[in-house]
């Protein structure tokens, strides 16, 4: 194909996209709106301000708690200090839980484990369909 056809013919596919570009921008609406709303109409009417508007509860809230009660339930829920604790358990007398003992048996133990394995029979050596 000779250089003029590729030229003419790429310039057709340029003209082709600037004008799909510029026709796209051409079509957009002036005001994005979100889905389901409409443009704006002249006859709807304005929104509404609720001068009259109440809140659900017309109570105030109760008064805070005099300052002696925080301070004694302050005290009351304050946690022991971890390294006391510690320290008061090794004043303790408690004995110490013995080893234990290692399993009996040995070589003469039932291996119900391997019992198992053996019963279980392996699969067929079949060659799978091609």
């Amino acid at each position: 194909m000779p250089l003029s056809t590729r030229k003419f013919v790429a310039f057709i596919i340029v003209a082709c996209a600037v004008t799909g570009f510029v026709l796209g921008f051409q079509s957009v609406p002036p005001k994005a709106h979100l889905p389901g709303e409409g443009p704006a109409q002249a006859d709807a009417p304005a929104a509404v301000d609720a001068l009259e508007a109440l809140p659900l509860s017309t109570e105030p809230p109760p008064p805070p708690a005099p300052e002696e009660k925080k301070a004694q339930d302050d005290k009351k829920t304050e946690e022991p200090d971890p390294l006391e604790a510690v320290a008061d358990a090794s004043k303790l007398n408690t004995p110490v839980a013995a080893e234990p003992s290692p399993a009996k048996g040995g070589a003469g133990q039932d291996d119900k484990v391997g019992d198992l394995l053996d019963v279980i029979t392996p699969p067929p050596q079949d060659d799978p369909p091609h």
